[in-house]
Formats: C-alpha cells, sequence, structure tokens
C-alpha cells in the first residue's frame, strides 16, 4: 500500500476538515492537547 498525501482527495479533505474546525470548533481547537480534548469531549 502506497500512501497517497499529495493527491488533490487528500489535500481536500484535510481543507475541508481544516475549515470544519475553524468555522464550527472552539476558540484554538488545533492547539489542543490530549487532555483538553478529552476534557472536551467530557463536557
Amino acid at each position: 500500500m502506497k500512501p497517497a498525501v499529495d493527491s488533490s482527495e487528500f489535500i481536500e479533505g484535510v481543507q475541508w476538515y481544516g475549515d470544519l474546525l475553524r468555522n464550527y470548533g472552539p476558540p484554538d481547537v488545533s492547539r489542543y492537547s490530549w487532555i483538553e480534548v478529552q476534557n472536551a469531549f467530557a463536557t
């Protein structure tokens, strides 16, 4: 199996996920540590 992280589908998916986090996630969610992620899910 060969990873395809440079395919247009992969890039589009990463951009979609980034937009999702920016538009609907809590402030600075991309900087959350593992503990902060767990706490966010628990609340």
